[in-house]
């Protein structure tokens, strides 16, 4: 769920980003450094969905063209403190999908 690298999002990285107002390459994007692996992933499931955002500027992450669907979640700021990058692990839609095709599959 909106997954970004670890390897190259350090907190750093973020603070510098959010304090220049610039967003640093390595936030704003899928984790390029697992992209090798994207391939082994989608071949080990019967179905992928990448769910992301783009309403957090200095961390979210991006498509992912391995995935069977990129879905983008769109947030109300207004009142999300977190940002939605905090918040997208709650999301009932993510929830739903998820145990619609769990029941699908059995």
């Amino acid at each position: 769920m909106d997954p970004i690298s670890w390897v190259t999002c350090t907190g750093e990285e973020y603070w510098s980003s959010v304090v220049l107002r610039q967003p640093n390459a390595g936030c704003v994007s899928a984790p390029k450094d697992l992209e090798a692996q994207f391939d082994t992933i989608r071949s080990k499931v019967a179905w992928w969905s990448h769910f992301y955002e783009l309403d957090t500027d200095y961390v979210h992450s991006t498509p992912i063209a391995q995935a069977d669907e990129n879905v983008l979640l769109d947030y109300d700021l207004d009142y999300i403190d977190l940002g939605a990058h905090g918040v997208v692990q709650a999301d009932e839609r993510i929830w739903k999908k998820i145990t619609d095709q769990i029941m699908r599959d059995f």
